[in-house]
């Protein structure tokens, strides 16, 4: 089997990443998302975008911008 370099993401996930006090949902791709509601975090120069939550009363307040991000990023990656 040939080598590949993990960084190099040949497919699209999303990752959960748990803390004590947060969640952090992670988008590998998600710079390309159009986020107009300023939803996805951060500025990182591998494309990831992330959204933080407190608790799931936050994620209840951020749903509707959540599923509006989550259609945009599906949409993105299969054009």
């Amino acid at each position: 089997m040939p080598e590949f370099d993990p960084k190099e993401y040949r497919r699209e996930l999303a990752v959960f990443n748990l803390f004590k006090g947060r969640i952090m949902l992670v988008f590998p791709s998600g710079a390309r998302v159009n986020d107009i509601s300023g939803l996805l975090e951060g500025d990182y120069k591998d494309g990831r975008r992330l959204i933080v939550f407190k608790d799931m009363a936050d994620v209840l307040a951020k749903e509707t911008q959540l599923r509006a991000v989550i259609r945009d990023w599906l949409g993105s990656v299969h054009e």
